[in-house]
């Protein structure tokens, strides 16, 4: 107050000089409202931070991909510009799995274990993937409202420590590596700094953040509270994999590569067990429910005098409790053949040259292209009454000449071949009979689009010249055609590619 009362004699000095001041502005203020008024323009509306959200709007992992997808591979659309001066060219339409670019300048990532409750989809379910940057942030996609964090010293992030869907997240980072910063995910706030005497290489946190477990790049364990002070309980043989707290915090769990799994009692810290998991050595593990999976380290990627790599699978599932590996059929998704929920993460991600990528398990249409002109080359064996078609994807396929379906590859092979024309719009003739490679989609500017299809949900798509000009006459149907037979006289079935990445939908008509 009494700041207050000094910068206000300093304005206005005495209370005549004050009233003059105030005559001035007042007229002034006249003066301008009789003024034409001036454009202004209208404040862009921005975010607003909130308790609820500090850092923007969250995004679970299920949400980011799914986004992500249809962002990185739409729906490819069946019409491209017919070919011009630049050279010939030709597309392919495939269904299969694709990689989805997640993260750039990524140093490491960690990822919580799928949950167990809902259908067995494509995308992870309630679970939660933080991602280290080289600039010090760390991107969360979870159900918790935080999607980014920076460490204090804003150093390229070295270490995660979280077990995916709890609040409560550890990270260290190049400078200081022997201190993990603590933060609470619900208010996106740094709450605690763990340190130790030598630099970290892995941690964990136990659900209510009590104690924390620490190994130094010397595979040294140290566990204790969060407040300190940290026991000393002994030197790993291999590098660490995973290290977990238990739900309850009654267990401390470890793995390491060579699969030995190290399980102590809490508070006590009392060694309970400790025995080799069988099919090493690993490099990557995952705790959830009572079980740990495990994925098979490559053979170029060391170990391999040391432990024998089983042919097989790529991933092994224990049971702790049991003492016991999981057999393939109790985890394995019929339909798919794939690991199903909730160790599923362990072979989709996967981080390289600072690129963190996913890897769908259900196939979504994409689109490739190929540089020339697609070639289609046909032989008969009149003998067998056989068709030879060398097709676009350099396979062989064999049809017969008298239904036009597709026939398995004889054996042996026929000795004698004559080789038959390919008409330009992809159809051949012999004898009196005449069989389609490929059907037009549509025609543009003196071109017609002609698709094929192959087995596995395949097709190719390419501008031949035809005259006359038939533009618009197939425009706007986005069918594609699905021969059953080759017969000029046996219509094909039509389908669409829906917008949703699924299966083709059988459409009705011709275009």
């Amino acid at each position: 107050m009494l700041e207050v009362g000094k910068t206000h004699t300093r304005i206005f000095g005495n209370c005549k000089q004050g009233l003059r001041l105030l005559a001035i502005l007042t007229l002034l203020a006249v003066v301008q409202g009789c003024a034409p008024a001036k454009h202004v323009s209208t404040p862009v509306p921005v975010h607003v931070l909130t308790e609820a959200a500090p850092f923007g709007a969250t995004m679970t992992l299920e949400e980011m991909i799914r986004q992500t997808l249809a962002h990185q591979y739409p729906s490819p659309r069946i019409d491209f510009p017919v070919p011009d001066k630049t050279g010939r060219y030709f597309i392919e339409l495939a269904h299969e799995p694709v990689m989805l670019q997640l993260a750039t300048g990524a140093m490491t990532f960690q990822a919580g274990p799928q949950s167990e409750a809902g259908p067995r989809t494509d995308s992870p379910i309630a679970v939660g993937l933080a991602a280290g940057l080289d600039n010090g942030d760390i991107r969360i996609w979870s159900s918790w409202p935080c999607p980014l964090l920076t460490l204090p010293t804003e150093t390229p992030v070295s270490l995660l420590a979280w077990d995916g869907s709890g609040p409560y997240l550890g990270a260290g980072g190049e400078i200081s590596k022997d201190e993990l910063h603590i933060f609470d995910l619900r208010y996106c706030a740094h709450v605690a700094t763990v340190a130790s005497e030598r630099a970290l290489s892995t941690a964990a946190l136990s659900s209510s953040l009590t104690r924390v477990a620490l190994v130094d790049v010397g595979r040294r364990l140290h566990v204790g509270p969060v407040d300190g002070p940290l026991e000393y309980l002994g030197t790993l043989r291999y590098p660490p994999l995973a290290v977990q707290f238990s739900p309850r915090e009654g267990l401390l769990q470890i793995v390491d590569q060579a699969g030995w799994l190290l399980i102590w009692a809490l508070p006590g810290l009392d060694l309970l067990d400790q025995r080799r998991i069988p099919g090493g050595p690993f490099d990557a593990a995952m705790f959830h429910d009572g079980r740990i999976a495990l994925r098979i380290m490559e053979k170029d990627e060391g170990f391999q005098e040391l432990f024998e790599v089983p042919s097989g699978e790529r991933t092994v599932v224990w049971n702790i409790p049991e003492g016991r590996l999981i057999s393939g059929g109790e985890l394995m998704d019929s339909r798919s053949g794939a690991f199903v929920h909730p160790f599923i993460l362990l072979e989709q991600l996967d981080l390289e040259s600072g690129i963190l990528s996913y890897r769908t398990k259900n196939e979504h249409w994409l689109r490739k292209l190929h540089f020339g002109s697609p070639r289609l080359e046909a032989h008969v064996a009149a003998d067998e009454g056989l068709l030879r078609i060398s097709d676009i994807d350099q396979v062989q396929r064999w049809y017969s000449l008298r239904d036009g379906s597709l026939l398995e590859s004889p054996e042996p092979a026929p000795a004698e071949l004559r080789p038959l024309p390919v008409d330009v719009d992809a159809t051949v003739r012999w004898g009196d009979r005449e069989y389609v490679l490929a059907d037009p989609v549509l025609a543009r500017d003196g071109y017609l689009l002609l698709a094929r299809h192959v087995p596995d949900e395949r097709f190719f798509l390419w501008w031949v010249a035809m005259e006359p000009d038939l533009s618009g006459y197939f425009h706007g149907k986005g069918l594609l055609p699905i021969r059953e037979s080759l017969r000029r006289e046996l219509a094909p079935q039509w389908i669409s590619l829906p917008d949703d990445q699924a299966a083709p939908q059988l459409g009705t008509g011709s275009p």
